[in-house]
């Protein structure tokens, strides 16, 4: 029972310690069932799909200036030209990132992240296969999304969503050891 409570001593520390990026992701579907998603050229996701997004805008003072959903709005306004519409809450997802790594690095993340996952199947706008930022982007089925290059993690988050209730908000906590996925636990809420 010790031994319990000095690890959650020490992991609320850790967390009190570590800085935690937050931003938001957008699910968009069409109608047929597929996902937009593009490809990273640069970063930390560099080489992998994954779902439009990005971090809040922040001021000077690291004072949050937009809501999720807004967050969400503008990142995939900027990074495929289309606007998404009637944005609901899917998914809370916070990756531990303690004891990761990232393709091609050596060191361990210095920061955690909290990202919130809102999901539309209604957008304007003219879809591009190239965005407006130069990166390709497409539409696809969940199971042509599984054998696309992935994190571990975000194609658990793509199984949670197919499996989940679509009414229902989940949250969850993804875990990665070095470069590999160590757990993602999912709870609807």
């Amino acid at each position: 029972m010790n031994q319990e409570k000095d690890l959650f001593k020490e992991c609320k520390m850790d967390e009190q310690k570590r800085k935690i990026l937050r931003g938001t992701l957008c699910l968009v579907q069409r109608e047929d069932g597929r996902y937009l998603m593009r490809l990273e050229t640069k970063g930390i996701n560099q080489g992998c799909w994954i779902f439009p997004g990005g971090d809040y805008e922040l001021l000077q003072d690291k004072t949050r200036t937009e809501l999720g959903a807004e967050c969400a709005i503008r990142e995939t306004q900027e990074e495929t030209g289309i606007t998404p519409k009637d944005l609901k809450l899917r998914a809370i997802i916070y990756f531990d990132n303690r004891k990761r790594t990232f393709p091609g690095k050596t060191e361990i993340a210095s920061f955690d992240y909290e990202g919130k996952y809102y999901f539309t199947k209604e957008y304007i706008g003219e879809f591009q296969e190239v965005g407006p930022d130069g990166r390709r982007q497409g539409w696809f089925t969940y199971e042509e999304a599984k054998k696309l290059p992935m994190h571990e993690g975000d194609l658990k988050i793509l199984d949670a969503l197919e499996r989940m209730p679509s009414l229902r908000v989940f949250e969850g906590v993804i875990v990665h050891n070095e470069s590999k996925l160590e757990s993602a636990n999912f709870l609807v809420i």
